[in-house]
């Protein structure tokens, strides 16, 4: 396993919940109308991440996902592709 890659991917997820929290309203995102209340951050902090904002959450979920299969998959990749083919031919 590659620590690097998947601790990166983590953070990566994180700063892409983080954007969620402050540059959208609560009403635009399934997981924050249904939390506890206010913890949305929208409105109180200006933008911080400005027109990326609209875009960065689903740019920064599929690189993080992208990294973390990566480091998972790092030491024994052959084996996974194997495994894969395997329950393809059955």
């Amino acid at each position: 396993m590659d620590t690097i890659r998947v601790v990166i991917g983590i953070l990566v997820l994180l700063i892409g919940t983080f954007v969620y929290l402050v540059d959208r309203p609560a009403g635009h995102t399934y997981f924050v109308i249904n939390s506890y209340p206010g913890v949305s951050l929208y409105g109180i902090f200006p933008a911080l991440f400005g027109k990326l904002g609209g875009i960065l959450p689903a740019f920064s979920h599929v690189f993080a996902f992208i990294l973390i299969t990566g480091g998972l998959l790092s030491c024994c990749w052959l084996q996974f592709v194997g495994l894969l083919l395997t329950a393809h031919l059955k």
